[in-house]
């Protein structure tokens, strides 16, 4: 594969020049993400705008392809906004490798229109939750990474107070203060919420996600989940999951 020639950039250049073909410019650009960084919700309205006008470059001359190139660059470029803006940084790159992967399945251009607004305004919620936590102390901090990266293990406070480096209870006080849930019930959510996923987006079993969770029994799963959607694993997978009472 060969570099592209300065030829073919003049050529592409002339021509745009003659279709009049005006590329965002970069100042637009930076003032859209910039807004997505500090949370502000006028940036999903102006980076949609920008998705569907006329004035994006030509990345493909198959239209869905085009769009779904388009998209990528964007979902790139929000993600970073974000972790920017105090989203963690794995939380941003995972929920970006999942949208790519979304939008890799569209095959019309209103399906991948849809989801980049989805995109957005996901990406938007989860930096707003963010900022709203504000985590201020760096055990607390380190301690949600920990989480985060060990939920295929079963964690417990001891473990957590050893990697910070504090003792157990005052480290379980100085949690709660600052995150306003206590540590066992953060852990709980988050592997609830890994569980969810995996009921919708993969074909594991029951036991099989309870298991890759450390959650326990597969009867333990099910009652967590029952609790916690008020309905079955089954029935939140095959989308009849009914509201909690």
């Amino acid at each position: 594969m060969k570099k592209v020639k300065n030829k073919e950039l003049e050529y592409l250049t002339l021509r745009q020049r003659e279709e009049a073909f005006i590329h965002h410019t970069y100042e637009e650009e930076r003032f859209i993400y910039e807004l997505m960084e500090a949370g502000n919700h006028m940036a999903v309205g102006l980076m949609q705008d920008k998705f569907i006008s006329n004035h994006n470059g030509i990345l493909s001359h198959h239209p869905i392809k085009n769009m779904q190139y388009h998209f990528v660059v964007d979902c790139t470029l929000v993600a970073r906004a974000c972790i920017s803006g105090g989203l963690p940084y794995l939380i941003s790159y995972s929920l970006s490798d999942l949208y790519v992967q979304k939008v890799d399945l569209c095959t019309t251009i209103y399906e991948i229109r849809e989801l980049h607004l989805e995109m957005l305004l996901d990406y938007w919620k989860r930096l707003q939750d963010a900022k709203k936590e504000k985590i201020y102390s760096k055990p607390i901090e380190r301690c949600v990474s920990y989480i985060y990266m060990h939920l295929h293990e079963k964690i417990t406070v001891q473990i957590l107070a050893s990697e910070v480096k504090l003792n157990a209870n005052y480290l379980s006080t100085l949690f709660k203060k600052v995150m306003n849930i206590s540590i066992s019930d953060y852990i709980r959510a988050q592997k609830l919420e890994a569980a969810k996923s995996m009921l919708k987006f993969s074909d594991y079993s029951f036991s099989e996600i309870s298991n890759m969770l450390a959650l326990g029994s597969q009867s333990y799963f099910s009652a967590l989940i029952k609790e916690e959607c008020g309905c079955t694993p089954w029935q939140y997978r095959n989308g009849k999951e009914f509201p909690n009472s």
